[in-house]
C-alpha cells in the first residue's frame, strides 16, 4: 500500500505535533458520547462510519474537531481501518473503537510523547469489562495492541478480523496508561458477535476443533489464572473455547447443496410421452389414455335413455334359461347401461352359472377401443364405473 501524502507536521505557534484520532463506528450511539468527551484533545477525530441508523452520526457532528465519512462498503476491520488512517490530515494517529475511552493518565502520556515520540509505534494496555466486571485475569489484562503510531512508517494488515498494525519490532514502544474497554456486557452479546467473528475467520481443521477449544480453556482458567476472577472467569474460559470450537468447525461445513440419501433418489425419471401409452407400468398392466376416456365418456352420454341396446351374450343366456327373465330386462332400458349392467353382473339370475358370469361380460356403456380389458367381475365393475364417471 502506498505511503500516505501527509498534510500537516508540526504545529510551530504550540511546538507539538498535531495528532488524529480514528474511530469506526456503526449505530455505536451507546457510549460514543463517553468516546469523544475523552478524546476532546485531539486535534482531529475521524469518523468512518457504515452508515449507522441509529443517532451515531447526530452525536458525532455535535463536537467540533470530528470529521465524518460515511463507507457502507465493508472488506474486513483490517482494510476498513487502514482507509480509515489515510482520511486523516496528521501524522500521528491514535485508532479507537467505538466503546473504548482515553483515561487521564493515557491522555497525559500521549500529550507528553508529542511533538518527537522516539518510536514509530506504542503498545497500549486495555482494561476490559465482562459481564458486570472490570477483569485482570485470564490473559485479560494488559490486552496490550498498537494504537499509537506514525501512518507513514506503519500500517494495518488485511485481516478481516483480529487486525493488527504491522511495524518494524525495533521501533516499538510501551504506553502505561490504560484503554478502558466495554467489551460484553451480557452472554447474549457475547455470543452474537463472536459468532460474526466465527463467520469471518473461519479457519478449516477438524483437528483443532477437538483439541483447540480445550486448550483454550485450560490456558485462560488455570495459566493465566482466571479462576481468581470467580464465576466471571469460569464464563470467559467456556465462551471463549466456545468461540475457538465454532471458527475451526465452521470451516468444514459443507459447501454443496443437499441431495437425498442414495436409496431415495429416483433411478431413472419416466419420459412424458410414455405415461399416456403405458409403457413405463410393468408387464400385464395398461393405463386408461385421458383421450379413451373422453371419448368412452361422450359414447355413454350419447346413448337415448329410450334406445334399446344390443342385448348381451349374459342376456341372451338368460333369456334361454328362463323366458320371465327376458321382461324386466326390457323394461329397465330407462336406465343408463352403466347401472343396468352392474345389476346384471352383481346380482345373477336363479340358475346362471358362475363360469358364465366369470368368463363373459357385459361391453355396453364401454369403450371397445380403450386399452382396458375385461377380466373378472370386480375389475369390470370398476372399469365401467370409471367410464361413467368421466361425464
Amino acid at each position: 500500500m502506498s505511503r500516505v501524502t501527509l498534510i500537516k507536521e508540526a504545529d510551530p505557534a504550540t511546538d507539538r505535533t498535531p495528532l488524529s484520532v480514528v474511530i469506526l463506528t456503526s449505530n455505536s450511539q451507546k457510549y460514543l458520547r463517553q468516546v469523544l468527551e475523552s478524546v476532546k484533545f485531539a486535534d482531529e477525530v475521524v469518523i468512518y462510519d457504515q452508515k449507522s441508523r441509529d443517532k451515531t452520526l447526530e452525536i458525532a457532528s455535535q463536537y467540533p474537531n470530528t470529521t465524518i465519512y460515511i463507507d457502507p462498503d465493508w472488506q474486513g476491520f483490517g482494510v476498513r481501518k487502514q482507509k480509515a488512517v489515510e482520511k486523516a490530515r496528521n501524522r500521528w494517529v491514535f485508532v479507537l473503537d467505538s466503546d473504548e475511552i482515553v483515561t487521564s493518565p493515557l491522555r497525559e502520556e500521549i500529550l507528553s510523547l508529542l511533538p518527537t515520540p522516539p518510536k514509530a509505534s506504542y503498545f497500549v494496555p486495555r482494561l476490559n469489562y465482562f459481564f458486570g466486571k472490570w477483569v485482570e485475569y485470564g490473559g485479560f489484562y494488559p490486552d496490550y495492541s498498537i494504537r499509537f503510531f506514525d501512518k507513514t512508517r506503519c500500517q494495518f494488515d488485511t485481516r478481516r478480523v483480529h487486525e493488527k498494525v504491522k511495524c518494524h519490532p525495533k521501533d516499538i514502544g510501551y504506553l502505561s496508561g490504560d484503554i478502558c474497554h466495554f467489551a460484553y456486557e451480557t452472554i447474549s452479546q457475547f455470543i452474537g458477535k463472536q459468532n460474526r467473528y466465527s463467520d469471518t475467520g473461519a479457519k478449516p481443521s477438524k483437528i483443532k476443533a477437538v483439541i483447540a477449544p480445550i486448550w483454550t480453556f485450560f490456558k485462560i482458567y488455570f495459566l493465566r489464572l482466571g479462576f481468581l476472577e470467580g464465576w466471571v472467569g469460569f464464563l470467559l474460559a467456556t465462551l471463549y473455547s466456545q468461540y475457538t470450537f465454532w471458527k475451526y468447525a465452521k470451516g468444514t461445513e459443507a459447501k454443496t447443496s443437499p441431495k437425498l440419501p442414495e436409496k431415495y433418489r429416483q433411478k431413472k425419471a419416466i419420459p412424458a410421452g410414455d405415461i399416456s401409452t403405458g409403457s413405463h407400468l410393468p408387464t400385464g398392466e395398461k393405463s386408461i389414455s385421458p383421450d379413451s376416456l373422453s371419448k368412452s365418456g361422450s359414447d355413454t352420454s350419447q346413448n337415448s335413455p329410450t334406445s334399446t341396446p344390443a342385448p348381451s351374450p349374459l342376456e341372451k343366456r338368460s333369456g334361454e334359461e328362463k323366458e320371465e327373465s327376458s321382461a324386466p330386462l326390457s323394461s329397465n332400458f330407462s336406465s343408463p347401461p352403466e347401472e343396468l349392467n352392474t345389476a346384471s353382473i352383481g346380482s345373477p339370475q336363479k340358475g346362471q352359472r358362475e363360469t358364465d358370469l366369470e368368463g363373459k361380460g357385459d361391453t355396453t356403456g364401454v369403450d371397445l377401443n380403450s386399452n382396458s380389458t375385461p377380466g373378472k367381475k370386480g375389475k369390470f365393475s370398476s372399469s365401467t364405473s370409471t367410464t361413467g364417471g368421466k361425464n
